[in-house]
């Protein structure tokens, strides 16, 4: 898979498919999306399958649900293959 296809696997809102979400509310949401209007950088760490990536799509979800145009939100895992070897990062205009 190339760095292209990576993205558009990690980033499946961009298809305009609702399907991708189907988490249930967690309870540090809400206080993630008043960070989130602060416009500042935000880190999520913790142990494997903590639900890291689960909040992170909920606040996808969040952003979708006020107006936020699909292309505009990016995931980038850096731990895919794709990232790795150095390829520019394109994005297909249509």
């Amino acid at each position: 898979m190339n760095l292209n296809e990576s993205l558009v696997y990690w980033n499946p809102w961009w298809s305009g498919d609702g399907q991708w979400m189907r988490a249930v509310e967690r309870e540090a949401v809400p206080l993630l999306r008043t960070l989130l209007e602060r416009k500042e950088i935000l880190t999520i760490s913790g142990v494997r399958r903590s639900g890291k990536t689960t909040i992170l799509h909920l606040l996808t979800k969040s952003l979708l649900d006020k107006g936020t145009p699909a292309g505009n939100v990016l995931h980038l895992n850096l731990e895919d293959p794709a990232t790795q070897g150095g390829q520019p990062l394109t994005r297909d205009k249509s």
